[in-house]
């Protein structure tokens, strides 16, 4: 067993791409660094498969936030969207802490989509869920374990709220949908 963690930085300012991916969206540096993230991401893939560990292993892709749409940085001024969500990087709304997250594990964890509520923190008890270990219990520990949820043991999800902080404030709280 190993554990990789690859952390892209695109599409994230500076959107400096590789030479190969210069102007190849039509939508300028931010599109660049999208193309150069699923190419990246792709290479990844591949080279799991090639190694014959694709069954064994476990593929998370997410954010941590929301687009960045206000910027003084004008070639960053096509920098996603948050859809219907209103927010953005640095505020607590929606659109701001609302991201994508994907997970693959073939043969374990089916494929399909949810709206439930999921929190970064609750990665690392999913993954100790998923290889039968425990979290320490000897301090409070905020992460919530979805190992079930996802292998499908049940069908409803663990979390039911939460708590967003902005530095050491509390800027939201998410009950439920």
């Amino acid at each position: 067993p190993f554990f990789l963690m690859v952390s892209w930085t695109r599409p994230h300012y500076p959107n400096v791409t590789h030479p190969d991916f210069e102007g190849k969206s039509r939508i300028g540096q931010y599109g660049d660094s999208v193309m150069e993230l699923d190419f990246r991401t792709g290479q990844v893939l591949d080279a799991i498969r090639d190694a014959g560990i694709e069954d064994d292993t476990i593929v998370l892709f997410l954010s941590d936030n929301g687009p960045q749409r206000t910027t003084i940085f004008r070639e960053d001024l096509v920098a996603g969207s948050s859809g219907q969500f209103r927010g953005e990087l640095f505020d607590p709304y929606e659109g701001g802490i609302r991201t994508v997250g994907m997970i693959r594990w073939p043969g374990r964890i089916k494929p399909g989509s949810t709206n439930a509520m999921i929190s970064l923190l609750d990665i690392f008890p999913t993954l100790a869920g998923f290889v039968g270990g425990k979290v320490p219990q000897d301090r409070p520990f905020d992460g919530v374990d979805y190992s079930d949820y996802f292998l499908g043991k049940t069908a409803v999800a663990p979390r039911e709220s939460l708590i967003t902080f902005i530095r050491d404030r509390i800027a939201a709280v998410r009950w439920r949908q």
